[in-house]
């Protein structure tokens, strides 16, 4: 039995990836919603397998939803009598804690969420102080794991889409894509397409509706705009763009090499970017666009710096 515990569509798509590249049966897939979206809705159902959903409008029926998760996980790693192993990304949940201290498993796997992989000082490497009463909630579940230098001690391989240093050492390279395929040969003959991530304007940046506007105003139609997968901003088609709502980055890039383009990558070093760092048909370019907030300007910056090194950016 193969239990996988996604909390975002890009965890979900790595971990099929997994799924598929390994040749795992018996799988479980949970998937740790927070307001189902239809971008959600969209990516998981292209996955090989039927998702778990857990969520919940309220507090209450969030908790009542976790808890028949953990019944439904009792009955069938009761029932089964072979090896039991666990994959899951956000090692600082709190939940998915609780699943690793009620349930044995034989192997616990991690693999890349995004940048707090990579970056120094990100919440996989210094933890948050979490609220007395969240913290009160999963202890009463039956979370007995103290933080996450504990929840790295049991993992026993960490996959990542990169060569970059880890939260583990022992990490076992596996790309989005075939990278061999894509680093060999002259393909300058690739007609050439722009991507733009779009960062999450409202949370990150001082003077959002501006910087959103003057970012649309350096668009042309050709361009190709991803919005952030918890922006809701209401985008809307334009005759300068083209908009991708529902899709996730890391699946259409992939998409695209495959059917013959190059691409060329805009964003603020986001995750979807070191994913691709080792792909040379990707080029990557960072944006400056406006004034970021006080909580997220140290962080996002050493974000950006340490991309720009490792990208060789200027």
């Amino acid at each position: 039995m193969n239990v996988f515990v996604c909390r975002t569509i890009f965890q979900a798509y790595y971990a099929d990836i997994i799924i598929k590249r390994k040749e795992l049966s018996d799988i479980i897939f949970i998937y740790l919603a927070d307001g189902f979206s239809e971008r959600e809705r969209s990516v998981l159902s292209c996955l090989s397998v039927t998702c778990h959903i857990v969520d919940g409008a309220s507090q209450f029926s969030r908790l009542w939803s976790q808890l028949k998760t953990l019944l439904f996980l009792r009955k069938k790693i009761k029932k089964y009598n072979g090896k039991k192993n666990i994959y899951f990304a956000s090692i600082d949940d709190l939940f998915i804690q609780t699943i690793l201290s009620c349930f044995h498993f034989d192997g616990i796997y991690t693999f890349d969420d995004g940048t707090a992989n990579y970056v120094d000082k990100s919440i996989f490497y210094v933890p948050e102080v979490m609220p007395k009463t969240i913290k009160l909630k999963y202890r009463l579940m039956g979370n007995r794991i103290k933080d996450i230098q504990e929840v790295k001690s049991i993992i026993d391989i960490h996959f990542s889409s990169n060569h970059l240093p880890n939260i583990l050492e022992e990490t076992e390279y596996l790309p989005l894509i075939d990278v061999n395929a894509w680093n060999s040969g002259n393909f300058e003959w690739r007609p050439l397409i722009n991507i733009y991530l779009c960062p999450h304007f409202d949370e990150v940046y001082c003077e959002a509706d501006i910087v959103r506007q003057n970012f649309l105003s350096m668009l042309s139609a050709q361009d190709i705009v991803i919005p952030h997968p918890r922006d809701k901003f209401l985008w809307k088609e334009n005759e300068h763009y083209t908009l991708l709502g529902d899709v996730l980055a890391e699946k259409k890039i992939s998409e695209l090499l495959i059917q013959g383009y190059r691409v060329n990558l805009f964003g603020i070093a986001n995750s979807t970017q070191y994913h691709f760092i080792d792909v040379d048909l990707v080029k990557n370019n960072v944006l400056v666009l406006g004034k970021l907030k006080e909580k997220y300007c140290n962080a996002i910056q050493k974000q950006i710096d340490l991309f720009k090194i490792l990208a060789k950016l200027e």
